[in-house]
């Protein structure tokens, strides 16, 4: 965010003004926006992002952009224009929470590295960390997160998760298809001149949407997946603290 000057505003905590769960149901900022500028904000068309309160959540940003495109095909009786960007967004969204969980688990195992003997120390496997950053396929990370949560000593993730994966998988010819035409990693390079892909984006949204339900956590009460995660990881926080 720049002034009208052109010069960088420097953030501070500020103060934190009430979210709207209507124009936010994923819980995209912690923090509502100032009351003064949501009128001339939307009248001048932008979108206003940062700050400690306002710090956007990738993944329920996805989330959102995907249900209101998806719901825009639907009002307009036809899901073929926009079935590759939502695909997209979709695709991207479930992808975010994957990592976000990976890293959860990631961080439970350093975590208990921290306060046992060095003998005793969880090795995690280079192709687990390397999901983390370098990998978009699926179904690897899937794998990884799996693995990773049996290191930390944690469940497995829920069932939804893994059956929104395989249905992604099963419909995307590589991890890029939806973003670009042409994939030189691709053995179907002229993908869309022999072949006519189903998309079924709306399913995919119903699976999305299960999933940001039942595993992401939305409050500290919650009983989703990742709010496990985060109890497990306070708790060795804790420990470290004191030793």
């Amino acid at each position: 965010m720049t002034s009208d000057q052109g010069e960088s505003v420097k953030w501070s905590t500020g103060p934190l003004y009430s979210r709207h769960p209507a124009t936010d149901p994923q819980g995209v900022f912690v923090g509502g926006k100032n009351p003064s500028l949501i009128e001339s904000d939307f009248e001048n068309g932008i979108a206003r992002l940062g700050g400690f309160w306002r710090q956007p959540s990738y993944e329920g940003a996805y989330l959102t952009a995907a249900t209101l495109l998806v719901e825009q095909g639907r009002a307009r009786g036809s899901f073929d224009e926009i079935g590759l960007p939502a695909f997209y967004l979709q695709r991207h969204a479930a992808e975010l929470i994957l990592k976000r969980l990976l890293n959860w688990c990631l961080e439970i195992i350093e975590n208990r590295n921290q306060i046992t003997s060095p003998g005793q120390a969880i090795k995690i496997p280079s192709r687990v960390r390397g999901s983390l950053y370098d990998e978009h396929n699926l179904r690897q990370i899937m794998r990884s997160l799996k693995r990773a949560a049996k290191l930390a000593g944690e469940q497995d993730p829920p069932d939804c998760l893994t059956q929104l994966v395989e249905t992604i998988s099963s419909v995307e010819a590589t991890p890029h298809w939806s973003r670009y035409r042409v994939d030189s990693r691709s053995s179907q390079p002229k993908l869309w001149e022999t072949t006519e892909m189903v998309i079924p984006v709306a399913t995919l949204q119903r699976q999305l949407d299960l999933v940001a339900s039942d595993v992401l956590a939305r409050s500290l009460d919650d009983e989703s997946y990742e709010n496990a995660l985060y109890s497990t990881w306070a708790g060795l926080m804790a420990a470290i603290e004191e030793s």
